[in-house]
């Protein structure tokens, strides 16, 4: 609860905010400054916070409908490529893997706050860190309830169920972790965080950008590999997570908060050759 005051907070201070627009000596509007042409589309407050809203009341909805998980599997079969990289990268201990992998995926949404956060800060701009965790958060959201629509839709054995060893697993005791395989959420959230985070940061042209997405792929990686060595994943669980994580955080940033395209801007040729000149983004 106080996260979430501290982000209302922040968007509504940063609504208030009023920029003057820079002049030139004679009078006319100057050229915005390089901080001006990374703002983006549709960032009021009322708009991300039915953003949120909406992006919360979907996964909470089919969270409560996935109660009653699968109770047996409908896509029952295993394949060559999940057999291979199960026995490549399966531990000797699987909870220990299952363990870390709950603990970074509790771990990524700071690092992401973080990363969004520090160079909006260090630029003067409150506002636009609000913004990016609401555009980021939303996208997190849409990816898991992607995800958990998948498990209920497509009921897939857990390799540990598959292969009859559910009790050596995260899972033991548990019997709605048998038949809801595909695909890993765990996957998706981060490699959502991640690719959301990297994309807002290269829109907001943050010099750390390259660094965020290096480090994003690394940890979304991180988290598929632990899936899979703790035996609650098939390797196309993971891929498939992370394909699908990947294309929410790309797409929602770049779709629904588009940067702003500066005015075009018609300004008379005056010389030897009489004409209009057109400037602008396109």
């Amino acid at each position: 609860m106080r996260s979430a005051g501290l982000l209302l907070g922040l968007l509504l201070a940063g609504e208030n905010v009023v920029h003057a627009e820079p002049k030139t000596d004679d009078g006319a509007a100057a050229k915005p400054p390089d901080d001006e042409s990374r703002e983006l589309e549709r960032t009021n407050t009322a708009w991300l916070l039915s953003e949120m809203a909406v992006s919360g009341a979907v996964v909470g909805t089919i969270f409560v409908l996935s109660r009653d998980a699968p109770d047996h599997c409908d896509w029952c079969k295993s394949n060559g490529f999940d057999d291979a990289f199960r026995v490549s990268f399966l531990s000797s201990s699987p909870r220990k893997p299952g363990v870390a992998s709950d603990l970074l995926v509790g771990m990524v949404p700071a690092l992401t706050a973080g990363a969004l956060m520090a160079p909006a800060f260090s630029a003067g701009r409150h506002d636009h860190a609000a913004q990016n965790l609401a555009i980021a958060a939303s996208a997190t959201g849409i990816a898991v309830a992607m995800a958990l629509t998948s498990k209920d839709l497509i009921a897939r054995p857990r390799p540990a169920q598959f292969h009859g060893v559910l009790s050596e697993t995260i899972a033991e005791g548990n019997p709605d972790e048998r038949f809801v395989s595909f695909y890993s959420g765990h996957t998706a959230a981060v490699f959502a965080m991640a690719s959301s985070t990297a994309t807002l940061a290269y829109m907001r042209g943050y010099d750390s950008a390259p660094y965020i997405a290096l480090v994003g792929g690394l940890l979304g990686f991180s988290t598929g590999l632990l899936r899979i060595s703790a035996d609650m994943h098939w390797a196309t669980d993971a891929l498939v997570g992370a394909v699908s994580g990947t294309a929410v955080g790309i797409a929602l940033p770049l779709l629904a908060h588009p940067r702003k395209r500066s005015p075009v801007i018609v300004t008379p040729l005056v010389g030897s050759v009489t004409g209009l000149s057109a400037s602008g983004s396109f």
